[in-house]
C-alpha cells in the first residue's frame, strides 16, 4: 500500500500511540488532534486520506466534526472511521451510518484491527472513488452471472 495521511482526533491521543507507530512503519504519515477545532485547522492546512474520529469529544463532538467534514467540499470524499466506546448502542451506529461515516469502530480497540480498518477504508475509496460504503466496486474480468447458474 502507499503511503498515506491519517488524521487521528481524540480527546486521548496518548491511547493510540501503538497505533501511531505501527501506521508510521507502514509508510503512511499520521497527524493527531485533541478536539475538532484541531482537526479542522488540520485539514485546513493539508490533505488528508483517511480520517479516524472518536465520538465523544470536548467542545464539538465526533458527529458535528462529521458533519463539517461531509459539508466541505475540499474534504467531502474522505473516508471516515468513527470510534466509541462499548456503551454506545444500536441509535449511535445508526446515526454515525446516517451521518456519513465509512465505518465504525468500538473499543477497546487493537492495533491490528483499527489498521486493517483504515486500510480497508483507502482500498474502498481506491476501488470506488468513493467513501460511501453502499458503493460497490465493480467486478473486474468476470462474465456477468446467468440467472438460475451457479458457478
Amino acid at each position: 500500500m502507499e503511503r498515506r495521511r491519517i488524521l487521528i482526533v481524540d480527546d486521548d491521543i496518548r491511547e493510540y500511540e501503538d497505533f501511531v507507530s505501527d501506521l508510521r512503519k507502514r509508510g503512511h504519515v499520521v497527524d493527531t488532534a485533541e478536539e475538532a477545532a484541531g482537526a479542522l485547522a488540520l485539514l485546513g492546512e493539508g490533505e488528508y486520506d483517511v480520517l479516524v474520529i472518536d465520538i465523544v469529544l470536548p467542545g464539538m463532538d465526533g458527529f458535528q466534526l462529521l458533519g463539517r467534514v461531509r459539508s466541505a467540499a475540499r474534504t467531502s470524499h474522505l473516508p471516515v472511521i468513527m470510534i466509541t466506546g462499548p456503551a454506545a448502542g444500536p441509535d449511535t451506529m445508526a446515526r454515525a451510518m446516517r451521518d456519513g461515516r465509512t465505518s465504525y469502530v468500538e473499543k477497546p480497540i487493537t492495533v491490528s484491527a483499527l489498521v486493517a480498518e483504515i486500510e480497508r477504508a483507502l482500498d474502498h475509496r481506491e476501488e470506488t472513488g468513493t467513501w460511501d460504503v453502499s458503493v460497490r466496486p465493480k467486478a473486474r474480468g468476470r462474465k456477468p452471472r446467468r440467472k438460475g447458474v451457479i458457478s
